[in-house]
C-alpha cells in the first residue's frame, strides 16, 4: 500500500456535508460574510476535482 501525503487526503461525502453544515451555521450566526461563505463552500465542494486520481 502506498502512503498518501497529507496534502492529497480526500474527504468523504459525509465529511464534506458536515463541513458545509458548519459553514452554514457560522454564516447564519453572522461569523462569515456572504462572499467568504460562498468561497469556502465552493472550495469544500470542488476540492476533490483539483487533486486528480488517488494512487492505488
Amino acid at each position: 500500500m502506498t502512503a498518501v501525503q497529507s496534502d492529497h487526503l480526500l474527504a468523504s461525502d459525509a465529511e464534506r456535508e458536515q463541513t458545509v453544515e458548519r459553514l452554514d451555521t457560522a454564516f447564519t450566526d453572522g461569523r462569515l460574510g456572504v462572499e467568504e461563505f460562498g468561497e469556502r463552500v465552493t472550495a469544500v465542494l470542488t476540492r476533490c476535482l483539483c487533486c486528480g486520481p488517488a494512487d492505488t
